[in-house]
């Protein structure tokens, strides 16, 4: 899946920098990248979340008895499509460069 690092790769991402010195850009390279997939996938959580659980439950922790049915499966579907939206959201192009 993710392949080691070449000598020339190393040197053009630290931009030459000797292993003496610690490489602060680089760490703040990978510190976006990260954020920004962690953003992205916060949003998508929060967007299921607002759209499929939310109707389901009231007052933070009762489930929703009023019609006398189990919406229990329904918020384990929608948890099984937000994680499937997650693992789809980026593409194998982008994960990889991070």
């Amino acid at each position: 899946m993710v392949k080691k690092l070449t000598p020339d790769e190393i040197k053009k991402i630290t931009h030459g920098i000797p292993r003496t010195r610690y490489p602060w850009a680089l760490e703040t390279y990978y510190s976006r990248r990260i954020r920004t997939l962690v953003s992205g996938w916060h949003s998508i959580a929060k967007d299921f979340i607002t759209r499929l659980i939310n109707p389901q439950v009231k007052g933070g922790s009762q489930i929703l008895t009023d019609d006398n049915d189990d919406h229990s499966d329904d918020i384990a579907a929608a948890i099984a499509i937000l994680i499937a939206a997650i693992n789809n959201s980026d593409s194998d192009a982008f994960l990889e460069a991070v």
